[in-house]
């Protein structure tokens, strides 16, 4: 005969006490916490290292096809020296990434730890309920054990522990074969971790040496452009002149812009025959008004003016060589592209401008309202002055040989940092 105690009830020793529990509830918290809490991190990583290697490619490309002249340039070295800067940062990126991954290997080995000690409590418990079940010939003694209840009601309550003892067999062997089911996917999971890792430690020593013999060929091209100082400083003299005659002219031209418009503005309110006339110049004035304040908005959104590229120069006082103390005035920015790139404007607006300037090329300005943007070092324009352009729609392109786009941002004629106004790559 089977009595109360033979049944497993809430607190049996063949239920799942609170310590099996909180192992299992580890286990879990291990599985999918990490998950979520580091998931967006490494795929930030991931794009930052896809990122970093496309544009690592396409300077690659310019240094080969400047490599091709055996005179060191100031444009190699410029380009080199940003290539060092690129790589240094992919090298930390894989180095963030490779921790992630040591974290996650860490992790996963003190889950399967977890779940091997979880396996062996559950098959000593589920042993341990047949050796009872098959003591007590249970299969036998339950309906003798229904029948000699004493009332109807004692044996609905004996009928519960039946039921309640067979599902706890039922869940003692679901929650085995569950068991082993994870612990065969974190062992998986675990394996592709230690691949990946030797993979990422790999691309890492990888770059390392790339990076390496770049800082050789950037020592030996400076040592190169040094004995040629003097050459060096009469080539930055021509183009510190180029840029500060395209700097007055755009002024120039912004100048007489913004008085063109505080004339539209004036010329607003109707007064007699001149009403029709001045409703359509106070709409071209509201819709200037309204592109200024759609352009400002989009501060640290605005797409490049090329598909892929980097910053090579950045905006202000830009030093071009290290160690010689040489500096060019920078208004805006030098993005080092791919040879014969398209360049597109970051905004839709009005060309205002077209000139060709010695040593800079083609320049482009637009207009967006009371901002401008310039484009030069253009090979062959595309527009027209007074079209209509947007953003997607090329304006220009460079030279075969050339990969080197400048631009720059200007409100009235304050010149602003492109670097806060252009999105994240």
């Amino acid at each position: 005969m089977i009595s109360h105690q033979d049944i497993p009830g809430p607190n049996s020793p063949f239920s799942f006490g609170p310590c099996v529990r909180s192992a299992l509830g580890l286990v879990l918290a291990l599985l999918f916490l990490p998950v979520l809490l580091n998931g967006q991190n490494r795929e930030e990583l991931e794009r930052k290292r896809e990122r970093l290697l496309q544009e690592i490619k396409a300077t690659e490309t310019a240094l080969n096809n400047t490599q091709k002249d055996k005179e060191a340039t100031l444009e190699q070295y410029i380009a080199l020296r940003a290539q060092i800067r690129n790589r240094q940062e992919l090298v930390k990126t894989l180095e963030e990434e490779l921790k992630q991954v040591d974290a996650s290997i860490r992790r996963s080995e003190v889950v399967l730890a977890a779940l091997q000690g979880d396996i062996e409590r559950l098959k000593k418990e589920y042993v341990h309920t047949m050796r009872v079940a098959y003591r007590h010939k249970l299969s036998q003694s339950m309906l003798v054990f229904l029948f000699s209840a004493e009332s109807f009601n004692d044996a609905f309550s004996r009928w519960q522990y039946i039921r309640q003892y067979d599902r706890f067999r039922k869940k003692q062997a679901y929650n085995i074969l569950e068991t082993q089911d994870m612990l065969s996917e974190r062992t998986a999971q675990l394996e592709a971790r230690r691949v990946e890792q030797q993979r990422l430690l790999a691309t890492q020593q990888q770059q390392t040496d790339l990076l390496q013999a770049e800082f050789r060929e950037k020592n030996r091209l400076l040592k190169k452009l040094k004995t040629s100082e003097k050459q060096l400083m009469g080539t930055l003299e021509e183009q510190q002149a180029a840029h500060e005659g395209l700097n007055q002219a755009i002024e120039d031209i912004i100048v007489a812009e913004m008085s063109r418009k505080r004339r539209e503005a004036r010329d607003r309110v109707p007064t007699g025959s001149t009403a029709t006339a001045s409703a359509a110049t106070g709409d071209k004035v509201e819709a200037a008004a309204t592109l200024s304040r759609n352009f400002d908005s989009q501060r640290g959104r605005l797409p490049w003016p090329v598909q892929t590229g980097q910053i090579s120069k950045s905006f202000g006082k830009a030093i071009v060589m290290e160690d010689t103390g040489l500096k060019l005035p920078n208004n805006g920015i030098e993005i080092q592209a791919q040879n014969g790139a398209d360049i597109f404007p970051v905004f839709e607006g009005e060309v205002t401008h077209i000139t060709f300037v010695p040593v800079y090329q083609n320049a482009v300005l637009v207009n967006h309202g009371d901002f401008f943007t310039l484009y030069y070092r253009i090979e062959e324009v595309l527009v027209e002055k007074g079209q209509a352009v947007g953003p997607g729609q090329p304006i220009g392109r460079l030279d075969e040989d050339n990969s080197m786009v400048h631009f720059e941002i200007w409100k009235g004629t304050q010149k602003l940092n492109p670097e806060v106004w252009l999105e994240n790559r």
